[in-house]
């Protein structure tokens, strides 16, 4: 579990592009009751290679 500004996570997901968000959707589906964060680092998910295709 993180904490971020008094919050808590079950899991985080590194990355928003196209495997991470594929990764955070299937833990969502497998454990709706737990909380997910995923860690872009930039403005945007799918920025770059995934966003272009």
């Amino acid at each position: 579990m993180v904490l971020m500004k008094n919050k808590a996570f079950n899991f985080i997901v590194v990355g928003g592009g196209i495997v991470g968000a594929a990764t955070a959707y299937k833990l969502q589906l497998k454990f709706p009751h737990k909380t997910i964060v995923i860690l872009e680092k930039e403005n945007t998910l799918a920025f770059h290679q995934t966003g272009r295709n």
